[in-house]
């Protein structure tokens, strides 16, 4: 799987985003996005171009996409806040990585909650 392709699947779950609603902006088959996600069709420079907007990118961002700075992170021992240090991400970057923290958010916020209702009916 080239770079390219792992970067837009690993962009488009970030987001939240399903491999049918690419299919529906590239006029393209579910099938075809997952063929081309695992790097078994070539991605056009045209399509590239469309998924770097959908995804609110400059064309460079998403070929360039290191998802490692992401898990990059430190911990205050002290603490439980993680942070990462940006310094060298774009703002479209800085804003994609803050939706997937606040998706994450809200998934472990359900999941406690989730959690919670079970131990109760469990006591």
């Amino acid at each position: 799987m080239s770079n390219l392709a792992k970067n837009i699947r690993t962009i488009r779950e970030m987001k939240g985003i399903k491999q049918a609603e690419i299919a529906r902006l590239l006029n393209k088959t579910q099938l075809f996005i997952s063929k081309m996600e695992n790097g078994k069709v070539d991605i056009t420079p045209k399509n590239i171009e469309t998924i770097a907007k959908y995804f609110g990118l400059e064309k460079e961002s998403l070929e360039n996409f290191d998802d490692s700075i992401f898990f990059n992170v430190s911990q205050n021992p002290n603490s439980n806040d993680k942070h990462i240090s940006n310094q060298t991400l774009t703002e479209n970057e800085r804003k994609l990585y803050q939706e997937y923290i606040d998706l994450l958010r809200k998934q472990n916020s359900s999941l406690q909650t989730e959690n919670q209702k079970l131990k109760d009916l469990v006591s």
